[in-house]
């Protein structure tokens, strides 16, 4: 965009879409990325339908972190007992900063709405993103700080989602099976550990990760649409 562009969009859909998430090791079987993948996947989808201005992925994520001698243990490294290769993780309090400064920068801008997004379920991640989301109903720009766990099945239970496991896996052959790699799957120590073989993932299935993606896209859009209700946000399309 240039900044023509972008006054236009901002006097008809002042919303911006944020994608985040960290780096991190899902197995041997599926790329690096997932997580802020799969965030971007849905942002994308949602900006096409309601406008306003889709950002660039931020591949920024915290976890929970213990040092163990002279090596420290991040995220799924704890489980494993070992460290994983291709993490990218940020303390808590700078991964919280720099969204907290992105999201200023924003409002400055004047967006009314940003939805922040990431795949990534560490609480540490979900802690930071839900108390900036608290803190905007009190600022000229709202945030919502969405994630998986928000969605609620069919059966009106929580959704859960493992790492690395049917879910993720499902949603990423959906989003592009090139980021899939089956036959690497229980290659590694770690992966068996953690039960990541190819006999535990064998229901995985491109249509599986789209009704899953498909659900949490609908609800997202509901939060969206109703929150621009209650500040008086017409969006485009309901």
């Amino acid at each position: 965009m240039v900044p023509e562009e972008l006054r236009k969009v901002l006097a008809t859909a002042p919303l911006a879409y944020l994608p985040v998430g960290p780096l991190e090791w899902h197995g041997e079987h599926l790329s690096y990325g997932c997580d802020p993948i799969r965030a971007g996947w849905l942002l994308e989808r949602l900006w096409k339908d309601l406008g306003g201005v889709l950002l660039p992925t931020l591949y920024l994520g915290t976890d929970g972190v213990k040092r163990t001698g002279d090596t420290e243990l991040w995220g799924m490294e704890l489980a494993a007992g070992e460290p994983l290769p291709g993490g990218t993780f940020l303390p808590a309090d700078v991964f919280a900063a720099a969204i907290k400064h992105t999201l200023s920068f924003l409002e400055r801008n004047g967006f009314r709405l940003c939805i922040v997004c990431t795949g990534h379920q560490a609480p540490e991640q979900i802690q930071a993103m839900e108390k900036l989301e608290s803190e905007s109903r009190h600022r000229a720009m709202r945030v919502i700080a969405w994630q998986s766990g928000r969605v609620i099945k069919a059966n009106g239970q929580p959704d859960e989602i493992g790492h690395a496991g049917f879910e993720e896996t499902s949603e990423l052959m959906h989003i592009d099976p090139a980021l899939v790699r089956m036959h690497r799957a229980g290659t590694a120590a770690a992966d068996r550990k953690l039960g990541l073989t190819a006999d535990t993932l064998s229901a995985c299935s491109a249509d599986a990760g789209r009704q899953r993606l498909e659900l949490e896209l609908q609800q997202l859009k509901s939060a969206v649409a109703n929150l621009c209700r209650d500040i008086g946000l017409k969006l485009q399309t309901a």
